[in-house]
């Protein structure tokens, strides 16, 4: 459970479908897939679709931070609490993670059947290890992980895209494409970070007329 080895599944599946020209999404975790998978294997890759970066953890860990001040005292002492003590199964904790994830993953209410679907079948095994228990603080193997360094490197279109209320938050979103030559930024209304489950006419809409552009 690395990066390469996933970046080296997505190769396969590239391979195995006999892609040539073709576009790649990444979500979350899955932009820093999308990133390392350009740079090492950027042939017939068009364009990237990054929607709400993780490309700097540690800038991650300090928007979850700032996020966590805005809840109210009982909800942040829960969290702060449960985290130093490590106490992740705490039903106070559990608690306090779903007010903010209704507010910063996903606001839009009540969740949708396949929202709950996703949630049900998660891979937790692979979160725990890449991840680790906190969604505010990373343990994991990609606990110390920056790309920021490298995306001025990116020499295909690139479109960032990031909630309004996102956990990568829109300053966050936009420093990140301010690194990539060309990029373009879209920051979806009333959304969460799962911005294609919150507003999904709008967020459809960006990535159309962005693939639709490249297209003309």
């Amino acid at each position: 459970m690395t990066i390469d080895s996933y970046v080296n599944e997505l190769k396969e599946i590239h391979d195995a479908l006999g892609l040539k020209d073709f576009y790649l999404f990444g979500h979350s975790w899955g932009t820093i897939l999308a990133v390392e998978y350009y740079f090492a294997h950027p042939e017939g890759l068009k364009a990237l679709i990054l929607s709400g970066p993780a490309l700097d953890i540690h800038r991650w860990s300090k928007d979850a931070d700032t996020l966590i001040a805005t809840l109210p005292d009982s909800i942040q002492i829960a969290i702060r609490e449960n985290e130093k003590n490590q106490t992740y199964d705490s039903p106070q904790y559990g608690q306090a993670v779903d007010y903010y994830y209704k507010l910063y993953l996903a606001r839009k209410q009540p969740w949708s059947a396949d929202l709950d679907s996703a949630f049900s079948q998660v891979g937790q095994n692979v979160y725990l290890h890449m991840d680790g228990p906190s969604e505010f603080t990373l343990t994991g193997n990609l606990k110390d992980y920056d790309a920021t360094n490298k995306l001025g490197k990116i020499k295909i279109p690139t479109l960032f895209i990031g909630g309004e209320f996102d956990e990568a938050r829109p300053s966050t979103v936009k420093y990140n494409a301010s690194l990539v030559p060309n990029s373009k930024v879209e920051i979806i209304p009333d959304a969460g970070h799962l911005s294609m489950q919150d507003n999904p006419d709008v967020n459809n809409k960006v990535i159309r007329d962005f693939l639709n552009n490249i297209e003309m």
